[in-house]
């Protein structure tokens, strides 16, 4: 079953927060849980035992996860197109991995930009429901009323 998280479930998603980040990252996830969207970030839960979440900002998907026992069986998938029907156009910034990045491109995100930092790549991975613009020519009316042709890219 797949249901919003609420206040109460802090416990729980603690918990399977633990199992699957790097304590590192708690500060973070604190941080998260306070801002999250409360309609958007869901928990999955099979036979009363949470296995999976996603906690939603804004418009960011800040953190994913499904337990490490049940892994591989599409749980990850599952989730992650619940907080997309209900949360269209999403960004996030996954971990620097091309598995996982391939994973979230297999979802419908596009690679907007990275930022090169000495030791890490920061990707940042937008989805729309709408097809966004690449080069294209659109006339447009310039300051003399005359149409010209533009290059627009994304």
């Amino acid at each position: 079953m797949i249901r919003c998280l609420r206040d109460t479930d802090y416990n729980v998603v603690e918990q399977l927060f633990e199992k699957v980040f790097h304590f590192s990252e708690m500060t973070y996830f604190i941080e998260a849980w306070k801002d999250r969207r409360q309609s958007n970030s869901i928990g999955l839960w099979q036979d009363d035992l949470l296995i999976g979440m996603a906690i939603v900002c804004g418009q960011k998907l800040e953190f994913i996860c499904i337990d490490p026992r049940h892994q591989g069986q599409g749980w990850g998938s599952k989730v992650l197109q619940n907080v997309i029907e209900n949360s269209p156009s999403l960004y996030l910034i996954p971990i620097d991995d091309p598995i996982i990045c391939k994973w979230y491109e297999k979802h419908g995100f596009h690679l907007s930009h990275t930022l090169e930092m000495s030791d890490y790549t920061m990707r940042y991975y937008v989805r729309h429901p709408y097809s966004t613009r690449s080069i294209t020519s659109r006339p447009i009316l310039s300051q003399h009323n005359k149409i010209d042709n533009v290059k627009y890219s994304k």
